[in-house]
């Protein structure tokens, strides 16, 4: 039997179940952050490669009774969609994580309030908190309890809580909680306090969300006025302006020295400014809308699908 005879061994076993490493979030999320580049840097790579192999002889798609060539072009485009949708998926359920979060806390709050009000202190409090159904946050709550009956200090477990969670609101609770905390009184009083105060912020935020909503059927609007006049003027414009006795065969147009071009030329331009058109708009609506970039990858799936249907089946 092997006998440790460091005196500090215990202090040394105490401070390796404080490490935070097991309990942060920031490792699952950056492994996840890494699947979903390597996922869509793949597929990319993928159509890509398949657009060059078959560029001799595309391959068809039909749809609605429409048939499409898949051209290079039309790889590459297949390429950016498919290389949206893993980034669309996480940062969608991550936003609807944050979202049921935020709107758990304030009836959070208010239970650890009414069970301080009976004579529990605030650990005891949250942890009867964790028998209820938060939603996402219950998860949170257990990881909590669970760091607090390993001695981790309350302030560096509250921390840590905050860092899984991953709002504002659940930092800056986390941030007010240490304070009540800290500076004693009556605890019930500063919870309910700081449950009226997030309630307040989610208000604020509601209202502003509800501001903005006309804005993004702006950019929905916008797209498809883009998407439709430039549909028209690539299959029925030029179509018809080539057609006119005399103008086909000419090698410049209104004297400037610019040469007319073909259909194949002017079709593949318009496509990419539609899919330009959309990749922006959509990462401009994600912005608008929840105040993240990253929320916009979704809207840019959507509104990137539908150029490649128009131009391709229509």
């Amino acid at each position: 039997m092997r006998i440790n005879l460091n005196p500090f061994w215990k202090l040394k076993a105490r401070k390796s179940a404080d490490k935070p490493a097991k309990f942060s979030g920031r490792k699952p999320k950056r492994r996840a952050i890494w699947m979903m580049l390597s996922l869509s840097s793949s597929w990319f790579t993928l159509n890509f490669l398949m657009g060059i192999l078959t560029a001799h002889n595309p391959p068809s798609l039909t749809l609605f009774g429409h048939t499409a060539s898949l051209t290079l072009d039309r790889f590459i485009a297949l390429g950016v969609i498919s290389a949206f949708i893993p980034p669309s998926i996480y940062f969608h359920r991550e936003s609807k994580r944050k979202n049921a979060i935020d709107n758990n806390l304030p009836t959070l709050l208010q239970e650890i309030a009414e069970a301080g009000s009976v004579g529990m202190t605030l650990i005891r409090a949250i942890e009867v908190s964790t028998e209820h159904n938060y939603g996402p946050l219950t998860r949170e709550l257990k990881k909590l309890v669970a760091q607090l009956s390993w001695r981790v200090p309350f302030d560096k477990a509250l921390q840590m809580f905050a860092e899984r969670c991953d709002t504002p609101l659940a930092r800056r609770t986390a941030f007010m909680i240490q304070a009540a905390s800290r500076t004693g009184g009556d605890i019930q009083e500063s919870i309910e306090t700081i449950a009226r105060h997030i309630r307040e912020i989610q208000k604020q935020e509601r209202k502003r969300m509800m501001q903005m909503k006309p804005y993004i059927g702006v950019i929905y609007i916008s797209f498809f006025v883009f998407l439709i006049t430039a549909y028209f003027l690539s299959t029925q414009f030029f179509n018809v302006s080539l057609g006119i006795p005399g103008l086909a065969g000419m090698e410049s147009f209104g004297g400037f020295g610019a040469p007319i071009a073909s259909k194949e030329i002017i079709t593949p331009i318009f496509f990419y400014m539609t899919m330009v058109e959309g990749v922006f708009s959509g990462l401009a609506g994600g912005k608008m809308s929840t105040g993240s970039i990253k929320n916009g990858f979704l809207h840019s799936t959507i509104l990137c699908t539908i150029s490649f249907t128009v131009f391709s089946f229509l």
